[in-house]
This record gives C-alpha cells, structure tokens and sequence, in this order.
C-alpha cells in the first residue's frame, strides 16, 4: 500500500462523506464532490443512503423515491465514479446497495486502494458544472 495519511494504523478514518440537507451539498473530507441544485429524487436518494449508512438497504425500499436514472448513472452524476464508487458503494447488486461512510484505511487495504489515488480524484479540476444535478 502506498501513502498512507494518518500513519500506519488501520483503524484510522481515511474518507468521510458529509451530505447538507440545507444546501444539498455532498462533501468527502470537507471537498465538495457535487451540489444538488435542487430538491429532486437523486437528492432524496442521496439523503436515503446517507442516513443509512453501512447496512444492506433493500433496492425495494428506495422504490419509494421514484428513481427516474438507475443507480450506476445516480452514483456517476453525484460524483461517484471509480474508486470514488468502489470505497463508498462496495456493494451494488439487483436486489440491495451498501453506501460505506466512513472508509477506514483497513477498507482501503482491503479494497486494494491506494489513498492518494482517490485523493487525486477527489481534487482534479472538473469542468464547470460536470457534479452539479439539477434533475
């Protein structure tokens, strides 16, 4: 494994994602990763998932929402994509999705991610608007 920010220790918190309901604004470690102009059902879901964190959340249960995108495309317009999806969504299947928060560096490890790969991912330039969603 490569750098490591926190030392060693694997029980350290690598990533964090924290979501303001207020202003719709996804954060991972204070980074903004995408603003959700408007209460939509991408912001429902992202609002569901966040406050269920680390357990198996039945696809049933966000029938709910209305989902107009599937999932893959939800997670890639709010900004997870790569190893962005792979650290907080490790499970997606036809029937459940577990959203991870937080990432400890053993999750890393055990991923087989290399923090300061998803730390530049976090802090490349975007295109202006390319995580803003607005439907």
């Amino acid at each position: 494994m490569g750098y490591q920010p926190y030392g060693s220790n694997l029980d350290d918190i690598a990533y964090r994602v924290n979501f303001d309901p207020n202003i719709l604004c996804i954060l991972v470690n204070g980074h903004e990763l995408s603003r959700l102009h408007s209460k939509t059902d991408i912001a429902d879901f992202f609002e569901y998932v966040n406050s269920h964190p680390n357990i198996a959340i039945k696809l049933s249960d966000l029938k709910k929402l209305r989902l107009k995108k599937g999932l893959d495309d939800i997670l890639r317009d709010i900004g997870f994509r790569g190893i962005l999806a792979k650290m907080f969504f490790p499970k997606m299947t036809n029937s459940e999705i577990i959203f991870r928060n937080p990432i400890y560096q053993k999750d890393l490890e055990e991923l087989g991610i290399d923090y300061v790969d998803a730390w530049i991912l976090l802090h490349t330039p975007k295109r202006k608007g390319a995580f803003d969603v607005t439907s």
